[in-house]
């Protein structure tokens, strides 16, 4: 029980000074509070998954990142860099995704927890003439017919692709 108190202790701290969020505020961005509100959903939300993930997190220098790793295999592990300017950096099964937007912060909360629930594919594309690879896309389905797409796009006739599908984190 102690463990699971430490956790939340360590994930409710404020990500940057008031002041800083301040100054960016005044500057008429607005980003900040959506910024911290979407950090304190996550930070609120990660210790449910503690016992089926090893979390890291650090921040610093406008920054704020954490990573999740499944303790089960074939589960996919995610890392997410927040940029105070509102832009944020992906990484999906060891594949990265840098300047990233989403239409509004709170999106993020739901696109990490379908990650987590394994309704990520990860397609790899290949040469049909050498067998070289030529890209990794990742696609994360977010329910109701709405996908969420990272990496290139090659369905031309000379590329086929390789599906990867990942497992939950918590499998009842």
């Amino acid at each position: 029980m102690q463990r699971i108190r430490d956790v939340v202790a360590r994930f409710m701290r404020l990500p940057w000074s008031a002041s800083a969020i301040t100054a960016e505020a005044g500057s008429g961005g607005g980003v900040p509070s959506s910024l911290q509100a979407t950090l304190a959903q996550l930070r609120y939300w990660m210790p449910t998954i503690a016992d089926v993930a090893h979390i890291w997190e650090s921040e610093g220098g406008g920054t704020w990142c954490f990573s999740l790793k499944p303790r089960a295999g074939g589960a996919c592990s995610v890392s997410v860099m927040l940029r105070e300017s509102g832009l944020f950096d992906l990484t999906i099964a060891g594949k990265t995704y840098e300047d990233c937007v989403l239409d509004q912060f709170d999106h993020l909360l739901p696109l990490i927890e379908r990650i987590t629930d394994g309704h990520v594919l990860q397609r790899h594309w290949a040469s049909r003439a050498t067998g070289q690879p030529l890209g990794i896309e990742t696609i994360v389905s977010l329910g109701q017919g709405r996908v969420w797409r990272g990496g290139p796009i090659l369905p031309d006739g000379d590329a086929f692709a390789r599906d990867r599908h990942f497992l939950p984190y918590r499998r009842i």
